[in-house]
């Protein structure tokens, strides 16, 4: 399987608008969508690194989340770092982290 044309249309749209009102420093796509490996009820899981965040800057990334997900007909999931926690933090060494750089795919 692959990415369908309604989530290529939620990915695009969600980058576009992470781009426009947040400092991003990248957006990748990894898990079972990334490597083909998907079902058809998998998810898209989604990395997202900001320059910092808090927890206000989350919630309006959650809720932005939930709309692209409506409007789409689709399951975008994201975890967000910051550049300190992958940088400085033991994030660095977090199997999920090096595992999303060796398979993901930048947006």
């Amino acid at each position: 399987m692959s990415i369908l044309p309604n989530e290529k249309k939620a990915l695009d749209t969600l980058r576009t608008a992470l781009l426009q009102n947040y400092e991003i420093l990248d957006v990748k796509l990894y898990g079972s969508k990334a490597k083909e490996t998907d079902a058809p009820d998998s998810d898209l899981d989604v990395m997202i690194v900001l320059e910092d965040y808090s927890p206000v800057v989350e919630s309006e990334i959650d809720d932005l989340i939930f709309d692209i997900n409506l409007k789409y007909n689709c399951f975008i999931t994201a975890l967000l770092f910051s550049r300190n926690e992958l940088e400085v933090g033991p994030l660095t060494e977090s199997p999920i982290y090096k595992k999303i750089l060796q398979e993901g795919i930048s947006l």
